[in-house]
């Protein structure tokens, strides 16, 4: 700040504790915003989680495609890490390939209590809606990731693509009220 006294400019000075309280007021914020966004403050998200040899062990069952042995994997880190957003949507993920869709739900919708910025958690919960056949619940999931995106994103282009092609399928179906494509 610059004020003007007997025509010289001089600078002001803000008070410390003014200064002080911006400062904070603004690490503040960016750690709310931070947190809202899914990501845990100061990196401190799973930093461990990736050291953890049984969360290795499930992602590389994942990998595999092994869903049972994942799931065991999963369900053991889900009881010991009960606070992992990560682990509750890999395991919402390995319970919807093995097709137990009410407890991919219920662990998605754990993983998004725990972190409802997540984009990938609401992408992964829109394909389980489109597998249920809950169309209205997909794009539900899809407008919230585009709320969430600056310009968009990864897990919104995908989910998109993935309830255009489910639509397109139901538009093909005999007993639509349309003609079957030959």
């Amino acid at each position: 700040m610059t004020a003007k006294i007997g025509g010289m400019r001089r600078r002001r000075r803000l008070p410390l504790r003014i200064v002080a309280a911006s400062i904070l007021t603004t690490v503040a914020l960016a750690t709310l915003s931070a947190t809202a966004a899914g990501a845990a403050p100061w990196g401190a998200a799973s930093g461990n989680l990736s050291a953890d040899r049984d969360y290795v062990a499930a992602v590389e069952r994942l990998r595999a495609e092994d869903y049972p042995a994942a799931v065991a994997l999963l369900e053991n880190l889900a009881e010991r890490l009960p606070g992992s957003a990560e682990v509750f949507n890999h395991l919402g993920y390995t319970y919807r390939k093995v097709g137990r869709d009410a407890a991919a739900l219920a662990a998605y919708q754990r993983a998004l209590f725990l972190a409802p910025g997540n984009r990938r958690v609401r992408a992964e919960l829109g394909a389980l809606y489109l597998k249920r056949g809950e169309v209205a619940a997909a794009e539900a999931q899809l407008a919230e990731i585009d709320n969430l995106c600056f310009f968009s994103c990864r897990e919104y282009r995908e989910l998109r693509v993935q309830i255009d092609d489910f639509k397109n399928l139901e538009a093909q179906r005999p007993g639509n009220g349309q003609d079957p494509v030959n």
